[in-house]
């Protein structure tokens, strides 16, 4: 059985096997992974959400669908709060991570400026993830918080930070070079009052210079609150700077959709 996970995750061969065995036969292997005792393996639960989800849209912080950056640009950053600026009571720093135009994880600190854009020292392809860092005296953004690639045409929105939860939540990823992704445990709440809607969620994969295509299918029917989740026999693949997009292709009214799932990012 470990050694199919290893074949399945493209783990075999490593320098680092014989550690990663014992890991496996020792101790919750996870939990290995996180504390940085696995080389060349990291891994990530990605989540997303869209309050006001109709068809087209991606999960992530608007209800539009998914801006993916065409050439690598600098990203503009602004709140819609004075206060969310270097002294004030709101947001004074972001931590952004993403990807550079060669493909790489890079991260930065950005020191907010209220109401007056600020732009990353970085070019961004993908951006992956972007949160507060530090805050006055509210612990918190006081505005909503977003970035945006002004070299694009039209100007194009890459990231959200909705008043309230100080992060982005974009169930979009690019997957950077030289590593391969391996998600697994898709789960899908969708929120509505609407009785009798229905909704088609999906997740998509794009290959490098490919199309969107399907690879995990959410149906739903009915109002309230409903869930589903998903477990794979073996971890779907995503190789590197292919694109995982979650999205609504067809929906008989909004809802408020939430999508997470595992994603382990191993070296090639």
């Amino acid at each position: 059985m470990i050694q199919l996970l290893y074949e399945v995750m493209g783990l075999t061969g490593l320098s680092s096997k014989n550690k990663i065995m014992s890991y496996f036969q020792s101790r919750d292997y996870g939990l290995a992974v996180q504390r940085g005792q696995v080389s060349g393996v990291t891994f990530n639960n990605k989540f997303g959400r869209n309050a006001a989800t109709v068809a087209g849209d991606a999960i992530w912080g608007t209800s539009t669908a998914y801006n993916e950056i065409q050439t690598a640009g600098v990203i503009a950053i602004v709140s819609t709060h004075a206060d969310d600026d270097s002294t004030g009571l709101g947001a004074r720093t972001l931590t952004l991570t993403g990807l550079n135009g060669s493909y790489d994880i890079v991260t930065e600190t950005i020191t907010m400026d209220g109401t007056t854009p600020v732009n990353t020292a970085n070019s961004y392809i993908s951006v992956h993830r972007c949160f507060v860092a530090t805050a006055g005296t509210t612990a918190t953004a006081v505005g909503t918080i977003t970035g945006t690639q002004a070299s694009a045409t039209p100007a194009t929105e890459v990231l959200r930070i909705v008043i309230g939860y100080n992060q982005t939540q974009n169930a979009q990823y690019m997957v950077p070079r030289n590593y391969t992704a391996y998600i697994n445990l898709p789960n899908v709440t969708m929120q509505t009052i609407t009785e009798n809607l229905t909704m088609d969620l999906g997740c998509f994969k794009k290959e490098f210079g490919g199309v969107y295509r399907i690879q995990i299918d959410f149906l739903f029917t009915g109002g309230g609150d409903t869930f589903q989740g998903k477990i794979f026999g073996a971890p779907l693949k995503w190789e590197a700077k292919s694109t995982i997009l979650w999205k609504c292709v067809a929906a008989s009214a909004a809802a408020d959709v939430l999508v997470d799932y595992d994603i382990w990012l191993v070296a090639d």
